[in-house]
């Protein structure tokens, strides 16, 4: 049920160097604490992942209707698509 607590509602995307970095802000819709992780898997052009395994699942604990925002860098500059993950 956490993808029904947890929505993005605001999503930037910047080139640093050749490297892409990304922003999210996730939203809290229930009201209470969440404690749950997160990551980032990032694909080239033909939706290859790039280093599946090398991309950490982070802490984040978000209080009830609240927000926070996450950031990623891409591992490589073939890097072009990326999604995010949740888990509890």
């Amino acid at each position: 049920l956490l993808y029904s607590r947890v929505s993005i509602v605001e999503l930037n995307q910047r080139l640093v160097g050749d490297m892409t970095q990304v922003q999210a802000t996730l939203e809290n819709n229930w009201k209470f604490q969440l404690d749950f992780q997160y990551k980032f898997k990032w694909f080239d052009d033909n939706g290859f992942e790039i280093n599946p395994e090398g991309q950490p699942w982070r802490q984040l604990v978000l209080p009830g209707r609240n927000q926070a925002n996450v950031q990623g860098v891409a591992p490589n500059p073939t890097a072009t698509k990326f999604e995010i993950w949740v888990r509890e």
